[in-house]
């Protein structure tokens, strides 16, 4: 089997979809509608997702294996992602620092840098940074079986158990756990991926109830706390996410070449999306208009994919393709 493999590539083009959803929903949240909820509830599984793949590819290509040492193989990571990160660092520390007067100096700009604060979505950079500094350790745990049981074993039961009685004090704690988990199932979905396939193709039906079942639970738990209840790594949505990964692996979904085109910009539009989205954002605030929630979404989700589509055009040669994207 190729290493690559095409579902994937789809299901990565989804994933920046979601990340899309959630942004443009979330401001809407709590006070919103059951649709709405629904709409950001149900992309949810985005970030968990991106981590699954980003495991699954490293251990595919065998990106560590490739290198002559680990310091190459960690060089060759950082400078895939860093010299983009590093210029939306740049504008985000602009727009939403210098722009508007706040208080931004030299070294809070590196420690915020450094932790992906500068704005709200760039925390998943560092986390991939330092998922790639642990890949080897998660890639060992992940090829034995003993201690893949292990490891799985007890997030399953710590991610649970720590969900109903909150026994782990700060809550970053079990979210790193939860996305090293993400990223080593990634890993662990690689080794002998074409075997893995055809035995959870006998399950293909119970993996599709699996799935809708937990995106049912996920809509009705937020709905019950009243939409409060949004964030990325509760149990219902690590267990949806891993649903959405098999069921791509096992289903052909229609919109392939749209899919295709966000899969393979995903990271660009990952990075400039909260910019765009700002300035939308800003210029119906400034129109006093009261829309409805779907009208809203529809409005400026269509005004983002436009504006990304023509950003895109342009910054896709050269010189920019390596700095921006």
């Amino acid at each position: 089997m190729s290493k690559r493999f095409i579902s994937f590539d789809l299901l990565r083009g989804f994933a920046t979809i979601a990340v899309l959803l959630i942004h443009l929903t979330a401001p809407q949240l709590p006070d919103s509608d059951l649709v709405t909820l629904f709409i950001n509830q149900a992309s949810r599984f985005a970030v968990p997702v991106f981590l699954i793949l980003s495991g699954w590819g490293l251990d595919r290509t065998d990106a560590l294996d490739s290198q002559i040492d680990y310091p190459a193989f960690l060089k060759e990571r950082l400078l895939k992602i860093l010299p983009a990160y590093f210029f939306w660092s740049i504008i985000y520390a602009t727009t939403n620092f210098w722009l508007v007067g706040e208080e931004l100096s030299f070294l809070t700009f590196i420690k915020l840098f450094l932790t992906g604060h500068l704005s709200y979505h760039l925390y998943f950079v560092p986390l991939i940074v330092g998922l790639y500094i642990f890949y080897p350790l998660l890639s060992k745990i992940a090829y034995n079986k003993y201690m893949a049981v292990a490891f799985a074993g007890i997030f399953i039961y710590q991610h649970i158990s720590d969900h109903l009685i909150g026994y782990i004090p700060y809550d970053r704690l079990q979210d790193y756990y939860t996305y090293a988990f993400c990223f080593f199932f990634g890993i662990w979905l690689s080794r002998d991926f074409k075997v893995k396939l055809k035995r959870f193709e006998v399950y293909r039906y119970g993996i599709l109830v699996f799935t809708l079942l937990t995106l049912g639970l996920l809509v009705e738990e937020s709905y019950l706390s009243g939409g409060q209840v949004i964030g990325n790594t509760r149990p219902l949505v690590t267990f949806y996410s891993i649903g959405i990964v098999l069921t791509f692996m096992l289903y052909k979904l229609p919109g392939e070449k749209i899919l295709l085109w966000f899969s393979r910009y995903s990271f660009l539009i990952y990075l400039s999306h909260v910019f765009f989205l700002k300035l939308l954002e800003v210029g119906v605030e400034g129109l006093s208009i009261n829309l409805h929630p779907m009208v809203y979404l529809i409005m400026i989700g269509s005004g983002l994919v436009l504006i990304l589509y023509l950003f895109i055009k342009l910054v896709d040669r050269e010189p920019f393709k390596r700095l921006i994207s």
